[in-house]
């Protein structure tokens, strides 16, 4: 734009000063008398004619020229104002460009800092699950001893059942005193010490309500028997007359017989007493009696 309005005023110049010059050679002619000749006259005035319309047509000339810089220079400061317009406009998306630039980075640091905590916590998830599978691993080796135990422990009790039905049998026969049958019901029940007149109340019974009682205790010595609950008909009650320290269950088909049981804080291990309800006062002394007895 600058270029095209010094173009147009350059020859502006050089057409006045052409204009200038022609009109200095008819200047000096005119001064020279040897230049006014008569044949010349019609030549002069004609070029004066000329003059004045090349004068005329360079005022115009400039006059369109005039014209033509207020034009351009209209132009040139409307583009002026829509360049600060789009230099406010780039300043204003270079300011956005920053912030959202900024919140990129924002989210690529807590993206990070997601997928490292997740990878913590995946390492954690394998940590656990090999010390569970550890865990799972020893605890069917622990089951494994247990079963083989149980096949052992079953084993001898068969025995120790069979040693007890022998003893039965010869103590109904008479060959067998009550040591004898002492003996064989602590190999039986090794976890359980009777008290007072136990094992004589168990001498008397006839074989049947003597089995099932000795079902029960085995149940008892086992741990099989559950407070408040039925155990295959047996329901185990606490003793409220002995403070809650003492435990009672009825025999199966001996509905007469009540079987006292304590156990021991420090262990599996039962204090057991046997006995009989003949009639209300001898519960209440039994009761009495098992309230002043020691137990721990």
């Amino acid at each position: 734009m600058n270029d095209l309005l010094i173009g147009l005023l350059s020859g502006a110049i050089l057409a006045s000063g052409t204009f200038t010059l022609r009109s200095w050679r008819r200047k000096n002619r005119l001064k020279q008398p040897w230049l006014n000749q008569p044949d010349q006259s019609e030549q002069l005035l004609k070029e004066k004619l000329e003059l004045s319309q090349q004068l005329e047509q360079q005022q115009s000339r400039i006059q369109d020229l005039h014209h033509e810089l207020s034009e351009q220079q209209q132009k040139l400061q409307a583009q002026q104002q829509q360049l600060s317009q789009r230099q406010q406009q780039l300043a204003t998306e270079k300011s956005r460009c920053q912030q959202l630039t900024q919140e990129r980075d924002k989210v690529w640091k807590e993206a990070e800092q997601i997928l490292d905590s997740d990878q913590a916590e995946a390492q954690q998830r394998q940590a656990r699950l090999r010390t569970l599978e550890q865990e799972r691993n020893d605890l069917t080796e622990h089951i494994k001893q247990l079963e083989q135990d149980l096949s052992n422990t079953k084993g001898r009790l068969a025995a120790q059942t069979h040693s007890l039905e022998e003893a039965q049998a010869r103590l109904q026969t008479g060959t067998i005193g009550a040591e004898r049958f002492s003996q064989a019901i602590a190999k039986l029940l090794p976890n359980i010490t009777f008290l007072r007149d136990s094992m004589e109340v168990m001498l008397q019974e006839p074989p049947q309500r003597l089995n099932a009682l000795l079902g029960s205790l085995r149940s008892l010595s086992d741990g099989s028997l559950s407070q408040n609950h039925k155990n295959n008909g047996i329901k185990v009650m606490k003793v409220h007359a002995t403070d809650g320290k003492w435990s009672e269950f009825h025999v199966p088909n001996a509905s007469m017989m009540r079987v006292y049981f304590h156990k021991s804080k420090a262990g599996n291990r039962y204090q057991v007493l046997v006995t009989e309800k003949k009639d209300p006062k001898t519960q209440g002394k039994n009761h009495a009696w098992l309230k002043s007895q020691s137990v721990s």
